[in-house]
């Protein structure tokens, strides 16, 4: 359990949000790069797999527990992508598309806000620029990039509550990186 909070916290320190970036104008961008956050997996003893997601070219580490859910054409009508989660389907990963003429990540930060999220930040995460921010409404952690081809993609990871989940939500968001 000690190593689990030391973690967390070197994590929170390295996701720390901005407080009042959306008002200024030169903003600071949080870098975070996988090279900086696998040891703390190797220490913690954590595992997990690498996916390839061929349609976004960009892989993802999802913890061990969650796996690959098989997509109905509903699902993909409504522009999900990819889905892990456990047996029980309480946690999952939920990657989605959807095409949004106009969209910047300024944008998508500024429609954030509005919509009362938290933690509202952009991100840099392994050369990707990205928003970051937590609906506690639908209790998720959300990572937006915006393709391009002018697709918003979000990475929703859920449940968003607790230490694990937290810890969570910073591996996988850590782990989003274009493919080599």
């Amino acid at each position: 359990m000690k190593k689990m909070i030391a973690m967390l916290l070197l994590l929170c320190v390295m996701v720390m949000p901005f407080s009042g970036m959306a008002e200024t104008a030169e903003i600071e961008i949080d870098a975070i790069n996988w090279e900086d956050v696998s040891p703390i997996i190797e220490a913690g003893e954590i595992e997990g797999d690498f996916y390839l997601m061929e349609a976004l070219e960009l892989v993802i580490w999802i913890p061990a527990g969650l796996n690959p859910v098989e997509l109905t054409e509903e699902d993909i009508a409504n522009g999900i992508l990819y889905v892990w989660a456990d047996e029980e389907e309480e946690c999952a990963v939920v990657i989605t598309a959807e095409n949004v003429e106009g969209m910047t990540l300024e944008l998508a930060l500024e429609a954030a806000i509005a919509s009362n999220m938290s933690d509202c930040e952009f991100v840099t995460l392994n050369g990707l620029d990205a928003v970051s921010y937590k609906d506690t409404e639908t209790n998720t952690g959300n990572v937006v990039l915006v393709s391009e081809e002018g697709d918003i993609v979000t990475f929703a990871i859920t449940p968003f509550e607790g230490e694990e989940a937290e810890l969570a939500f910073a591996l996988i968001m850590a782990s989003i990186m274009p493919v080599e």
